[in-house]
Order: C-alpha cells, then structure tokens, then sequence
C-alpha cells in the first residue's frame, strides 16, 4: 500500500522529468544534425532550415507536448503499478483504473494538440 506521502514524491519525480526533459530536448532538437541534411541535399530536397519565427514556435509547441506524452506514460505506469499492489482491494483498483482513464484521456488531447498544431503551423509556413 502506498501512502500519500509516496504518491506525494512520485508526483515530484514526475514533475522533475518534465521539467528537465523540457530544458534539455529543445538543445538536442535544434543541435542534433543526424546527417539528415546532407543526404536531404544529395536527394535534391529542400530542407525547411528556415529559422522564422514559426519554426521556433512549433519546435517548443512540439517539444513541450511531447514532454507531456512522457508524464501521461509516467501516469498509466504509475496507476499500473498501484493496480497491482492494491491486492484485490476494490476501492484501489476503482481509483488506478479512473487514473488509467484520465492518463488515456489526457494523451488523446495531446496528440489531437499536436495534430492542429502541425496543421496551423503548416498552413501559416505557406
């Protein structure tokens, strides 16, 4: 059984991974060449490298929703976890599964977030 005050310090571990993965990725995203570039141009394709303010702007809409698919994964695990250890306690595994719910629920309208911001950030490109 987990008490609230675990529950209180893995809500602050969370916290804390997207905190971190928020200040680190933008750095990884933006320096990271992969060698994309130079096969891009070997195939004749025109690589959108336009700094614009657009592209910024979607980088950090990007990286930022993406941080928050990492904390809903944190949250099914979590209650995944709980679910196991409630140990046929009714009460218990109501509160993981409503938690599992939520996450699920929570991710849906992330993805849907990205998908429209992918979409106006596209249209306003052009």
């Amino acid at each position: 059984m987990i008490s609230s005050n675990h529950m209180k310090k893995i809500s602050r571990i969370l916290a804390n991974l997207a905190v971190v993965t928020l200040m680190v990725l933008p750095q990884v995203v933006v320096a990271a060449d992969y060698g994309l570039n130079a096969a891009a141009e070997k195939a004749n394709y025109t690589t959108g490298g336009s700094s614009t303010i657009y592209s910024w702007v979607q980088i950090v809409i990007t990286v930022f929703l993406s941080a928050l698919a990492f904390v809903f994964f944190g949250y099914v695990l979590y209650a995944g976890v709980m679910w196991m250890l409630a140990r046929g306690n009714e009460e218990k595994i109501t509160e993981s599964k409503s938690t599992i719910e939520a996450a699920i629920v929570g991710l849906v309208i992330v993805m849907a977030a990205y998908a429209i911001t992918t979409f106006v950030f596209k249209q306003l490109g052009q």
